[in-house]
């Protein structure tokens, strides 16, 4: 029996001598974000870091593929005859267009006949400024229609000017010879509703257009183009390249007429509304409902629309890009469907002057292929992108905006570099170093350190914050506002402060990255403060022996007792903590306590045995 008591207390003895756990090697505050991509149903991917750069996944979607219906109460607005609905608003945080979508009947104007289209508009300033890019004025597509073999739209456009930008409202058909009408309407008074009336007559094609019930000569400024896919739709038009909502304003007792309109009816509908005039109707869209989706159609004919809300960040659910990955789940994007995943602008976010290293997984069926992978927009102060391109490997950009010059740094995938060729349709580890210039410091494929062996870099996504998966470029409304998406998987996609070491990426290639950052829980540590000192043997002593324990309790070795061996995993971490070092050191006269307290335990349990 003195044997095994003698063996305990060598075995404690030999525990003063181990190393105890290190400390995370990257402090937590240094993760600028770090989405695992473990989520497998909701609309958010989760930053695991402290900053909260949580990502949006969305979808680049066309009016056909169906947004999401929206409620009225979001969209309801005074109007010029009851209510109208707002074309921009916002729903939860997230800024929305608002569309009515049609399916398309043979109730609505089919080729060669007689129509005319009224309503309402509301605009807090009709003209628009010089400055083109600022969507906060009137501009967009009213209302398109595709169907019956005929193609109608309206809109409002601009034609800038030496001295001014105007803007105009357009109509365009494709059938018969006079095809567009326009007229200025940026002279309009601030906050004002004004209406309008356009009527078509079949082969002979726009022959009228009425301003507040008087008829206006045409300008001569061409219109909109119509939907490519078959419907009709108010606010926007249905096409995959770009649909161009009309961007502000109310609008309000939207109406197709039969047949032609006299001025006098004109003057009528100016006066009272479409309602009150006695008229066919092919449709009729009041726009008085103060909640639900559905616009019901006041003509009788059945054309009853949804009220729907479209965000060029539109969150979609992960549920169908959630995919295995090296490290738990990850997110595959289609690359044919414009997903990408949009982090918000942040002040956490990497700033010119800034060393960061960003590692993620990646597994695309082709290393040639085109494909943003991730790029960074920090309000035009510093930028940065990555992604693969045809040449065949992995391009990096980084941009402080003309500060000083666009670095560039890259390594060929392919098999035609250095570096041999990537097998397709399998998961890559990569790790890009940038320094504090904005060089590309290092680059990382599968924890080795490769030879740089291209030079490009694709243009930094001019929307601000940073998207993950494609670029965005002149947002909301310009053409290929989602361009280059990637068609492969990401995993484990972080950005951390500084310059990862070679022994940090493997790390973090093996245990994925949150083993760099985690807090580790210290043995000897039972109260949970990240020290190991006197509270804990303390809190260990007033539970020694005692079954069902917890750590809390002293149980360092989770067998469910606080003893011996727990004693010795506290000596062995003494003074873990109180200095800022990797590895604790502890203090001569407080190991010799320890091990002398446990000495005196051990002999006292032998006599009363």
């Amino acid at each position: 029996m003195r044997g095994i008591w003698i063996s305990a207390f060598l075995l404690v003895a030999f525990a003063l001598c181990a190393a105890t756990a290190m400390a995370q090697s990257v402090p937590i505050e240094n993760v600028v974000m770090h989405l695992p991509f473990n989520e497998t149903t909701g609309r958010v991917f989760a930053d695991a870091g402290l900053n909260g750069n949580d990502g949006s996944f969305c979808r680049r979607r066309v009016v056909s593929s169906g947004y999401d219906p929206i409620d009225a109460s979001a969209v309801t607005a005074t109007g010029q005859f009851g209510s109208g609905f707002d074309m921009s608003s916002e729903i939860n945080g997230i800024s929305y267009d608002t569309m009515i979508t049609v399916p398309m009947s043979a109730a609505l104007p089919s080729q060669g006949s007689n129509f005319a289209v009224s309503f309402w508009m509301k605009q807090e300033n009709w003209a628009r400024p010089t400055n083109p890019t600022d969507y906060l004025n009137p501009y967009g597509v009213i209302a398109s229609h595709l169907g019956n073999d005929l193609a109608w739209s309206v809109g409002i456009d601009y034609v800038n000017s030496p001295d001014k930008a105007t803007n105009m409202l357009v109509f365009r058909t494709d059938d018969g010879l006079n095809i567009d009408w326009s007229t200025e309407v940026a002279s309009f008074f601030p906050d004002s509703y004004h209406h309008f009336l356009c009527q078509f007559e079949g082969w002979t094609g726009i022959t009228a257009l009425y301003v507040d019930g008087m008829s206006v000569a045409d300008t001569g400024t061409s219109g909109w183009l119509f939907s490519t896919t078959e419907g009709f739709v108010i606010g926007a038009r249905d096409r995959p390249d770009v649909y161009y909502p009309i961007t502000t304003g109310v609008l309000d007792d939207f109406a197709i007429i039969n047949g032609v309109v006299s001025p006098s009816q004109v003057a009528s509908i100016y006066g009272s509304g479409v309602a009150s005039a006695g008229l066919s109707l092919k449709a009729h869209y009041t726009m008085d409902q103060t909640t639900g989706s559905l616009v019901a159609d006041a003509s009788g004919s059945g054309n009853d629309g949804t009220l729907r809300g479209y965000s060029v960040y539109h969150p979609f659910d992960v549920a169908d890009a959630s995919v295995d990955g090296p490290i738990g789940k990850a997110v595959a994007f289609e690359g044919a469907l414009q997903e990408f995943v949009r982090i918000e602008p942040s002040d956490s976010q990497i700033s010119a002057g800034e060393a960061f290293t960003v590692t993620f997984w990646a597994n695309v069926s082709n290393w040639k292929a085109n494909g943003i992978i991730a790029s960074q927009n920090k309000d035009s102060d510093f930028g940065y992108s990555i992604g693969l391109h045809t040449s065949g490997g992995l391009i990096v950009r980084t941009t402080d905006y003309g500060v000083s010059e666009v670095k560039y740094g890259g390594v060929k995938l392919d098999g035609t570099g250095g570096l041999a060729a990537l097998p397709p349709d399998e998961f890559a580890h990569f790790a890009v170093v940038i320094d504090s210039a904005g060089q590309v410091a290092k680059i990382f494929v599968n924890g080795d350190e490769v030879v740089q062996d291209l030079l490009n870099g694709w243009t930094v996504t001019e929307d601000f914050g940073t998207v993950l998966g494609a670029r965005r470029l002149n947002p909301p409304h310009e053409a290929d506002y989602v361009s280059y998406p990637l068609n492969g998987v990401l995993d484990d996609f972080a950005v951390i402060l500084g310059q990862l070491t070679e022994s940090e990426v493997e790390l973090a290639m093996a245990q994925g990255v949150a083993a760099l950052y985690s807090v580790l829980q210290i043995p000897g540590d039972a109260t949970g403060d990240q020290i190991v000192d006197d509270a804990d043997a303390k809190r260990l002593a007033s539970n020694w022996g005692v079954g069902s324990a917890t750590r809390e309790m002293g149980d360092f070795n989770g067998d469910g007792i606080v003893g011996a061996a727990d004693a010795a995993i506290l000596a062995a971490n003494w003074g873990y903590g109180v200095v800022a070092e990797t590895t604790a050191v502890p203090e001569p006269g407080a190991m010799v306590l320890v091990v002398g307290a446990m000495f005196v335990v051990l002999l006292g349990r032998r006599r009363h045995g």
